[in-house]
């Protein structure tokens, strides 16, 4: 391989799933269902809390709107899952918050 750069393997299905309509993660941090809430739902997100963005998620969500798999995250993680719906040119945005105890 050349330098910055790494071959490796993935499954393609759960790469892809989204495009399903399943999402289905193994051990991955938040910020990666994150990224793949973004693309499924047309949503920003934004995490107040570094460590939010690390915590390792294993789910298969498949035929969940949005705030479905909000709450089963909310559930899992501790944290807060905030929604604002899109607001004229202003895009939907997801928060990730820390609650209290968690800081």
């Amino acid at each position: 391989t050349t330098p910055g750069h790494e071959i490796r393997s993935v499954d393609a299905t759960k790469s892809t799933g989204w495009m399903r309509d399943r999402l289905d993660f193994q051990d991955e941090p938040l910020e990666s269902i994150a990224r793949s809430l973004t693309r499924k739902f047309d949503v920003e997100t934004i995490f107040d809390s570094p460590e939010l963005r690390r915590i390792p998620i294993t789910a298969d969500y498949q035929g969940q709107d949005l705030a479905t798999i909000l709450e089963l995250l909310r559930l899992t993680t501790g944290a807060q899952c905030d929604f604002q719906p899109k607001q004229g040119n202003q895009p939907a945005v997801v928060t990730f918050q820390a609650r209290a105890s968690q800081r």
